[in-house]
This record gives C-alpha cells, sequence and structure tokens, in this order.
C-alpha cells in the first residue's frame, strides 16, 4: 500500500514540475515565469521527496527529505523575490496586460529620499526604474547598488595616468 501512495506523490510532484517547466516556457515575461517555476517547482519537488520517502520507508531518507524540503521551502521565496528585484531595477519591463505596477511609488521614494535611481519613461507603460545611467556608461559598477559616487575614481584601482608615463 505504501508503494502506491509513493507511486501517486511522486506522480503529482512530477506533474507539477512538468507545470512549472510548462509555465517557465509559455508566460510572457519575467515575473509571471518565475511565478510558475516557484510555486509548481516548490510544490512538485516537495511531493517528490515525499514520495521518495514513503517509499524508502527508512528514518535516514526521510530525515534527508525533509532537510531538503525545508531547505527548499525556505530559499525558493527569497531566491524569486532577489530575482524579481533585480529584473525590476535592471529595468526588465513587465508584461502589456499588467494592470498594476505595486512597486512604481516604492522606487519612486527611493529616488526622492535617497536620490541612487533614477526614472527614465517614455511612456506610462515603460514607466520602471534602472539604475543610473552615469554609472552604466562608465562601466563603475560600484555605484549601481551601493552609495559610491561614480564620478570619483576607484581608490581600488590603480591611477592609469600615473603608470603611463
Amino acid at each position: 500500500m505504501s508503494e502506491i501512495i509513493a507511486a501517486v506523490l511522486m506522480l503529482a510532484g512530477t506533474g507539477f514540475m512538468s507545470i512549472a517547466a510548462i509555465g517557465l516556457i509559455r508566460l510572457p515575461d519575467l515575473y509571471t515565469r518565475m511565478h510558475a517555476i516557484t510555486k509548481a517547482g516548490t510544490l512538485g519537488i516537495g511531493l517528490l521527496l515525499v514520495g521518495v520517502a514513503v517509499y524508502m520507508g527508512d528514518v535516514s531518507f526521510t530525515t534527508r527529505a525533509i532537510v531538503v524540503i525545508l531547505f527548499v521551502l525556505l530559499t525558493a521565496p527569497v531566491s524569486a523575490h532577489m530575482i524579481g528585484r533585480a529584473g525590476y531595477l535592471g529595468g526588465v519591463s513587465m508584461w502589456q496586460g499588467t494592470v498594476v505596477d505595486q512597486w512604481r511609488q516604492t522606487f519612486r521614494d527611493v529616488v526622492e529620499e535617497q536620490g541612487r535611481l533614477e526614472i527614465r519613461s517614455s511612456s506610462p507603460e515603460n514607466d520602471v526604474p534602472v539604475h543610473r545611467t552615469d554609472a552604466l556608461h562608465e562601466g563603475d559598477r560600484r555605484a549601481l547598488f551601493s552609495d559610491v559616487d561614480p564620478k570619483k575614481p576607484d581608490p581600488s584601482k590603480k591611477n592609469s595616468s600615473a603608470t603611463d608615463s
């Protein structure tokens, strides 16, 4: 009987992971793809590992499955949030059918408060924050997520004009 339960759990887990893979291929933008892969993938991996634990019936396998499930449950939401935030800050556009952009005002507040980001907008649907363009043009990655002024020289880099003479 435990073999049937394990098989059903593993098939359900495989089905959810297949749904996640289809969502990754079929959904229109980074944010919806990220949502599909995180939700369905996490449930799929969890069901698959519970099925393996039931099938094996050993404390060693069950303990390992529980540890892996907890690890996935703790890391998947954090990684999805960070990928979404990096995409939004990097200017990855949302799907055209997106109705509400809840982050827009939050990042406008950051711009006003810290002045570290600038809003570049050609039309309302493309109103997403991007990194400071002066930092990107100069190739100074330090200024993208820190308080470093991109116009000042990087103290960790050697002065190229002094070494040329």
